[in-house]
């Protein structure tokens, strides 16, 4: 299936597999300001918003490694939480198309006509396809930009969350975290998306799904029999240390030294269970909100409003590196391991979400 079948205008970005060409990077540094500056006025000047921890957020944006990916996940409460949230950031932020987020968007809304197409592209927003999966051509695009050190946005609840409802967040946030570290689509190393690439219409789908399975199992076996052949060879070990800066493991025992190894009740994992993969571990901040939908109601009319308080939570980071690392020593699936990572950043996605409603309702007591 081509990647932009339920595309009405095509897919909207040019070929960035050798770097992203001059006409995109024109047309993105004019749309990016224009609509960070927006954002930043109806959010902080026409709206009032307290925002915790800003600061982290504002480092990670702008000051991280340039090789460091970084991925914010946030709840979804309404149709303007994107770009609005982003005016929390500081001006510098919302002027740089570089430094500004890539953010998957839903292809029904946004890319629905030619010029919708071309706006919110160059806004760097991604057409996602609902019910196409996790691997679809947006999601590969996504994961070739993390691995390019870039900041790409998600909200793993896959909708507007209206009734502001516990939701199991989409384990698409998985599949970003692991492909970035693992360098490549594992799933479609065999049969990768290109923007040309097409099956041919006379293949039963059900053949070509055959063919799928055979090669990633027969890639799977393989991977899992260098692994053990590598073990087997491997007699000294190193100590663990995720991005040269942590100090834990995925059990939480702390490293004390570069030469400490770190062995817990269920946890022998080392430097080189990292190594095994060329990507590098993502950064993730979670950012949660409450009240943008009191700016923008997901009633008719569909009309921003002003006046309305809203709050913004910034979690600390989290270094997936220690779970990466715990992953590969367990040898898990590669859907697994997906399914580990989602279930994770859920546990405390739900924790900063209770955090964000008691600093909420302190926000609304506010005169």
């Amino acid at each position: 299936m081509a990647p932009d079948l339920k595309l009405r205008c095509g897919w909207p970005f040019p070929d960035m597999s050798r770097g992203i060409p001059t006409p995109y990077i024109v047309k993105s540094a004019a749309v990016v300001p224009f609509v960070g500056t927006i954002s930043k006025i109806w959010l902080c000047h026409l709206n009032s918003v307290t925002v915790h921890n800003g600061a982290t957020f504002s480092w990670w944006v702008n000051k991280r490694p340039l090789d460091q990916p970084l991925i914010t996940v946030s709840n979804h409460h309404s149709c303007l939480d994107d770009p609005l949230l982003y005016g929390v950031l500081p001006w510098q932020s919302l002027w740089s198309a570089q430094c500004m987020r890539w953010s998957l968007a839903a292809h029904d809304v946004l890319f629905t006509r030619r010029f919708h197409s071309w706006f919110f592209s160059a806004g760097k927003c991604v057409p996602c396809i609902r019910g196409e999966g996790v691997f679809q051509h947006g999601m590969d695009f996504c994961c070739s930009r993390l691995r390019e050190g870039c900041w790409v946005h998600i909200f793993p609840e896959g909708k507007v969350n209206e009734k502001h409802e516990t939701m199991r967040l989409k384990w698409g946030i998985g599949r970003l975290v692991y492909d970035c570290w693992a360098g490549q689509s594992f799933l479609h190393s065999a049969l990768k998306h290109t923007d040309a690439y097409e099956l041919p219409t006379n293949i039963p789908f059900s053949f070509i799904h055959a063919i799928r399975s055979s090669i990633t199992n027969a890639f799977s076996t393989l991977s899992s029999l260098l692994h053990r052949v590598h073990d087997a060879l491997q007699h000294t070990k190193d100590a663990f240390l995720v991005n040269g800066s942590s100090k834990y493991c995925g059990d939480g025992c702390e490293i004390k030294s570069d030469s400490d190894k770190c062995v817990g009740e269920n946890c022998v994992i080392d430097s080189k269970d990292l190594a095994r993969f060329p990507g590098k571990a993502p950064i993730i901040l979670l950012v949660y909100h409450l009240g943008m939908d009191s700016i923008l109601p997901n009633t008719r009319p569909f009309v921003p409003r002003v006046g309305n308080k809203v709050t913004v939570v910034v979690g600390e980071p989290l270094d997936t590196g220690p779970l990466l690392a715990q992953l590969s020593h367990d040898k898990v699936t590669s859907l697994e391991a997906m399914k580990r990572i989602t279930d994770w950043i859920e546990v405390e996605f739900r924790k900063l979400g209770v955090k964000t409603a008691q600093l909420h309702a302190a926000h609304l007591g506010q005169r």
